[in-house]
């Protein structure tokens, strides 16, 4: 499951955007089901948008470059897509055959990502060397 900005009031020009884009309405499951996971889904994601912005900020400095030079482009006229996505990576077994696999190998796309893994290894950072 994945969830993005939906609301159109947080998207200039949405309406004229809309059908180019990736933005779009969130689906959650039934309130009655689960009272509490959209709420707490959209602040969570709240929260890592955040982090984002503040990554961005300590790449500026690191980089030497201009106050908001990241930041102005990510909070431009069309905001980026920005994807906050539930993943499970389960445990494998120590004996686990090399093609087993919570989620393939992928490439992430985007600028940034941000994981947050909690005491399951297995994840690993792939480079063309």
């Amino acid at each position: 499951m994945g969830i993005n900005i939906e609301d159109p009031e947080k998207i200039p020009r949405y309406e004229e955007i809309k059908d180019k884009t990736l933005y779009g309405p969130n689906l959650f499951p039934s309130a009655e089901v689960l009272p509490l996971f959209r709420s707490t889904l959209e602040k969570a994601f709240e929260k890592v948008f955040e982090l984002g912005m503040n990554i961005l900020k300590a790449f500026e400095l690191a980089l030497n470059l201009p106050k908001d030079f990241f930041v102005s482009i990510f909070k431009g006229e069309i905001p980026p897509i920005v994807l906050l996505r539930l993943l499970r990576y389960p445990p494998q077994p120590d004996d686990a055959p090399p093609n087993l696999q919570g989620a393939g190998s992928h490439t992430d796309y985007g600028f940034i990502t941000i994981l947050y893994q909690v005491n399951v290894m297995g994840l690993e950072v792939q480079n063309s060397c």
